[in-house]
C-alpha cells in the first residue's frame, strides 16, 4: 500500500511476551480513532493484531527499514511504552504516549514524548511487575480514559 501524504500512526498492542502490564484496552484504542475521525490513520503491527477500524492503513510485519520510513514520515505517533516510542523519539515525532505505571517515567524523557498517565498517586507505581498485575482493576492503564486520551491529542496536536 502506498502511504497518504499526510498521516498518524497508531501502534495499539505492547510485547506482551515481555509483560501484559504496559497495555491499554483495545477497545479504548478503537475509541480513540472513533473520536478523532479528522486524522489519516495508519496502523503498524503483525498479523496476529486485530485491525483497528478507521484506519486507512494496517501495515503488518514491517522490516526494520519499512517501520522506520513509515515512522519518520508520520506527523505524530500513538503508543504505548516501547519499540516504537523510541523509534519516534529518534526522528523527533511528537509521540503521545499511553503509559502505564510499569516503569519509571524518567526512564522514557525524550523532549517530544507527551506522556498519558494516572498513576501520580498510586502505592504501585513504579511497579516493574513481568508478571500479571495484581491489583484490582490494574488502574494505572484502566483509569485512563478516551476522552483523556482525545484531550490531550486536540490539545497538542500543532
Amino acid at each position: 500500500s502506498k502511504l497518504p501524504e499526510r498521516f498518524s500512526v497508531i501502534q495499539p498492542y505492547g510485547k506482551t511476551s515481555f509483560t501484559k502490564n504496559k497495555e491499554w484496552d483495545i477497545l479504548k484504542f478503537q475509541g480513540l480513532l472513533d473520536s478523532l475521525p479528522r486524522f489519516n490513520w495508519v496502523q503498524i503491527g503483525f498479523e496476529d493484531e486485530k485491525r483497528l477500524e478507521n484506519t486507512n492503513i494496517f501495515f503488518q510485519n514491517l522490516n526494520l527499514r519499512e517501520l522506520f520510513f513509515i515512522i519518520y514520515k508520520c506527523e505524530f505517533l500513538v503508543c504505548l511504552e516501547g519499540l516504537y516510542n523510541h523509534i519516534g523519539n529518534c526522528f523527533n515525532k511528537k509521540t503521545f504516549l499511553i503509559l502505564s505505571g510499569f516503569l519509571h517515567q524518567k526512564n522514557i524523557t525524550y523532549s517530544n514524548n507527551i506522556i498519558i498517565k494516572k498513576f501520580d498517586n498510586l502505592k504501585c507505581y513504579p511497579c516493574y511487575k513481568i508478571y500479571d498485575c495484581d491489583i484490582s482493576g490494574k488502574p494505572c492503564t484502566n483509569n485512563i480514559m478516551i476522552t483523556d486520551v482525545t484531550k490531550v491529542i486536540n490539545d497538542n496536536y500543532f
